[in-house]
């Protein structure tokens, strides 16, 4: 098994040794140190090391792990998972991993007798994989790493099955459908502008996970750390940070300390988050954090107090579970939504800078990658997301067509749609342009030529209203252009993706103005697509 140590640390370069331990290396008195340094450090809660069931705090969660060693049966491979948890947590893999990785060892051995069976582990690695094959997959690759540790009579055996076995690469994280995610965007926006303080208190916390990390691409274990002073300000050149913790990449490091990065936001977000701090103040003047664990409780029925200081990630999505239930669906009466789990947004922050056309070295920065290749793999969802931007787009501009001409239509929560050409082809006159190809021009005389863009299926100004001879081909030539614009946003799509792939020179960014440039040509095509498809559906509803 490998265990990693730091050996030297500068701003930009990390100097790790990568060692092999197997477990005849170590004494059991030296396992027993490793304990007792862990203890001091306060990873582990347990004063004693031969405690059947181990607490160690994984500062992610801000959850102790229970780590079990009770295999009644196996007194032997109980010590020897000791030994592997004790290594795998000093060379700085999460609890949250560590654990995982033992709940997975503990029903290989269960199934295999001890490894004592190799055709039963050989079922159970095939049946896993059927059913689940990327938890199949995690299952034999822990399973390896530890066999490889502990060296029993037939290890070679066992190593041989694993490599066997099918090699499933984990494929980029399924994000939720992207047109709920929008919808749940207008919920949570229209429902903490339109209710009390005393009533969204509870829910704060969700808000500002929505509003910041959809736009700072932040784990929910690092906002969940922030502070009441995390917000500064510079007033002589009216420039605003927020110092964000960065919790993720300790590895080697046993100590829970965490760094800070100074990310630069808005004079808009950053007045939003000071206004919310003064809400947290009015409850919790105490506190340090911007969430404090109480915030959970207050609202809430039979729930008692909270042990931790801050609200963990538990206690987060239990909030953001009865938000669904209590705002989304019995409040907007929304059923049916895919849920946003709270790391979701990140990858929506990530995928919006791609989109405007930020490189990928600065993202990768802002979202505290270490690699490059990690924050490439954000922009395979990146055609689906444009996909339901323009999907929503669409029925925004179908929505704002009744608004301005229907004084009693409920926008948002009708279901049917009326289209434009009917309310507006009585208003034109003689001062108007007037008829053109399969509609008219609702511009002014007297600004014609000027103001127009050439291509009248994309302007705003333009009524599709085709005589009843002419509707089918009509029809025909709105859907085409539609398809014309699916190519386009596809290639550029394609010329931002190597764009903001291509590597800084010398720390240098070269290539910003392209990149800018290819940014606005996507953002152009997708206001295209919108107002030709609202000019579709449109019509749609008008045959239907």
């Amino acid at each position: 098994m490998e265990i990693r140590k730091i050996l030297n640390e500068s701003e930009f370069t990390k100097l790790e040794s990568i060692s092999q331990v197997y477990q005849n290396d170590l004494t059991l008195k030296d396992y027993q140190k490793i304990f007792d340094y862990l203890f001091e450090v306060n990873k582990i809660r347990n004063c004693s090391f031969e405690d059947p069931i181990w607490y160690i705090f994984d500062p992610l969660s801000q959850l102790d792990m229970h780590m079990k060693f009770n295999l009644i049966s196996f007194q032997k491979i109980n010590l020897h998972l000791k030994f592997y948890t004790l290594l795998r947590i000093s060379s700085g893999k999460a609890a949250k991993t560590v654990y995982d990785e033992l709940a997975s060892l503990r029903k290989v051995i269960l199934y295999s007798n001890g490894f004592q069976t190799v055709e039963k582990l050989k079922e159970f690695f095939v049946e896993s994989l059927n059913n689940y094959k990327y938890l199949g997959n995690h299952l034999i690759m822990v399973t390896k790493i530890f066999i490889d540790f502990y060296r029993c009579e037939n290890y070679q055996e066992i190593l041989d099955l694993c490599e066997s076995m099918p090699n499933y690469k984990k494929l980029v994280r399924k994000l939720p459908n992207f047109q709920d995610v929008l919808e749940l965007d207008d919920i949570i926006n229209h429902y903490f502008k339109n209710s009390d303080i005393k009533e969204n208190i509870t829910y704060l916390p969700i808000l500002i996970w929505w509003l910041l990390t959809n736009i700072l691409p932040m784990r929910p274990s690092e906002f969940l750390k922030l502070k009441k002073d995390c917000l500064i300000k510079d007033e002589k050149n009216q420039k605003f940070h927020i110092s964000v913790p960065r919790i993720k990449n300790l590895n080697s490091e046993l100590n829970n300390f965490i760094n800070y990065d100074l990310v630069a936001i808005d004079e808009a977000t950053y007045k939003f988050l000071m206004s919310a701090k003064d809400q947290v103040n009015s409850f919790f003047p105490d506190t340090e954090y911007l969430f404090p664990s109480g915030i959970f409780n207050i609202n809430a029925k039979n729930s008692g107090a909270k042990k931790n200081s801050v609200l963990n990630l538990r206690d987060f999505n239990d909030l953001k579970d009865r938000f669904y239930k209590e705002i989304v669906e019995r409040k907007y009466e929304r059923y049916n939504l895919e849920r946003v789990k709270a790391a979701d947004t990140r990858h929506f922050a990530i995928i919006n800078m791609c989109l405007q056309g930020f490189s990928m070295h600065n993202i990768a920065t802002l979202a505290g990658h270490t690699e490059l290749r990690i924050t490439q793999g954000y922009f395979s969802h990146a055609q689906s997301f444009v996909q339901s931007y323009v999907y929503k787009l669409t029925q925004l501009k179908l929505e704002s067509d009744i608004s301005h001409r229907m004084n009693t239509a409920i926008i948002g929560w009708k279901k049917y749609l009326v289209h434009k050409s009917y309310l507006e082809k009585k208003n034109l006159n003689d001062n108007h342009v007037g008829q053109i190809q399969y509609g008219f021009c609702s511009e002014l005389k007297e600004n014609f030529p000027n103001t127009c863009i050439e291509f009248c299926e994309f302007c705003p100004k333009y009524i599709f209203a085709p005589s009843v001879n002419e509707s089918e081909q009509a029809f025909k030539w709105l859907a085409y252009q539609s398809e014309e614009l699916d190519k386009k946003i596809d290639e550029a799509l394609g010329l931002l993706e190597s764009l903001i792939s291509l590597p800084q020179r010398y720390g240098n960014d070269l290539n910003t103005v392209e990149r800018n440039t290819a940014a606005r040509k996507l953002q152009h095509f997708i206001e295209l697509k919108s107002s030709v498809n609202a000019q579709i559906e449109g019509e749609i509803n008008v045959r239907n």
